[in-house]
């Protein structure tokens, strides 16, 4: 996992940080 990233979600809503979490687990296998 990107560690910078836990830094950089304290500026965004939690809500973008779940759309974003959930496009990862989207990507096709």
């Amino acid at each position: 996992m990107v560690v910078g990233l836990d830094l950089s979600v304290k500026n965004v809503s939690l809500d973008e940080i779940l759309q974003l979490i959930q496009d990862i687990y989207q990507l096709p296998e």
